[in-house]
């Protein structure tokens, strides 16, 4: 019996040193470990915050002027003690010299393409979802699709478009001449 426990004990000290490698919990596996427990050890951070405070107004019905984007966007950060404008072109004025990470999450967008300046934005839940009021459906939680993509507001995206065509050609040229006259 003294061995079978010694046994099971190295046992579990190497699957646990092998999934920690592989980035996984054994004790979680092996039901030693409680969540609930662990996740009252780590509180949770500003970031998952974040997320649940605008993933409870899911649903939430869109209002022109009273309950849109902005002001939902405003919402989610006062619950984090966070002030923001109440206008979207505001917002992304503050946030542009605002010095708290956590403005970082927000993707302002230009929807109209003739306004030139951020008029919807949303929450960033991950590298291709976010968080919107949308004015058909409300607030909800969606794919960054083509459609979206195309309308995100970035005052230097033509300039981006410039450098890269010069880019392009010079390395076009470059290649040419290598072909054409040697090194």
């Amino acid at each position: 019996m003294k061995y079978a426990l010694l046994v099971l004990t190295c046992l579990i000290c190497v699957l646990t040193a092998f999934n920690a490698w592989q980035g996984k919990d054994i004790r979680k596996h092996l039901g030693l470990v409680n969540d609930s427990i662990e996740q009252a050890i780590s509180p949770p951070t500003e970031q998952e915050l974040l997320y649940q405070s605008a993933r409870k107004r899911l649903g939430k019905e869109y209002r022109f002027g009273v309950y849109d984007c902005s002001k939902f966007v405003q919402d989610v950060y006062a619950d984090l003690g966070r002030r923001l404008p109440r206008v979207s072109t505001q917002q992304y004025q503050f946030v542009e010299v605002s010095n708290d990470t956590l403005y970082q999450y927000l993707i302002f967008f230009d929807t109209k393409w003739t306004s030139r300046v951020p008029n919807h934005l949303g929450i960033m839940t991950s590298d291709s979802t976010f968080i919107h009021n949308s004015s058909s459906k409300g607030v909800v939680e969606v794919k960054l699709s083509e459609y979206w993509v195309k309308k995100i507001y970035n005052p230097n995206a033509f300039k981006h478009k410039l450098i890269g065509i010069f880019n392009y050609v010079k390395e076009r040229i470059w290649v040419f001449w290598i072909l054409h006259y040697g090194l």
